[in-house]
């Protein structure tokens, strides 16, 4: 049997809305987050377990609103595509340290991503385009700016570790260049 650990320790402020939290987690459960993931992902939650510790940071009057910092680590995750059924992007561990993520705007820098054991399966068209974008419940137009443009997402990491893993195109030509 699996057991979950979560540890919020912090401070408030009433009067601005403004908290500050430790918070530690260890093995918790991703299942029940699956209602969340299908409205923004065509995708089936088959597992995982996050570990957490670091700061969370919420301040309605700031920008960002919400930031957190510290580590975190997702293990045994599986998801497969709700329409081919599948497998699309497992591991077996996934690290990432250094980790500072905030919203609205998001932003998020990470100093190293560990994968273990990670698969990716990921469909290149004769037209370039892949099958990321057909995973997205809405195309991603949701997140669309004016004239159906959205910026791209503001991400640096400084340094991906790669252990027995394995990324899959299959369908058309992939062209890389460093």
């Amino acid at each position: 049997s699996t057991t979950s650990r979560r540890t919020p320790v912090g401070v408030a402020a009433p009067g601005n809305g403004a908290a500050t939290l430790k918070v530690e987690g260890k093995g918790l459960p991703l299942l029940p987050a699956q209602p969340y993931l299908a409205q923004v992902a065509k995708l089936e939650l088959r597992g995982g377990l996050l570990d957490l510790a670091g700061d969370l940071l919420l301040d309605p009057a700031a920008t960002p609103a919400l930031r957190y910092t510290g580590t975190l680590a997702l293990n045994q995750f599986g998801t497969v595509d709700a329409r081919r059924k599948r497998d699309f992007l497992n591991w077996k561990s996934l690290a990432v340290e250094g980790l500072d993520a905030s919203l609205q705007p998001v932003r998020v820098r990470a100093a190293t991503i560990r994968a273990d054991g990670l698969y990716a399966r990921v469909i290149v068209a004769a037209d370039r385009s892949t099958n990321l974008g057909d995973i997205l419940v809405d195309g991603g137009t949701s997140a669309a700016g004016a004239g159906g443009e959205r910026a791209p997402p503001d991400v640096a990491v400084e340094r991906v570790i790669l252990k027995r893993s394995r990324l899959r195109f299959a369908e058309g030509p992939a062209e890389f260049v460093n």
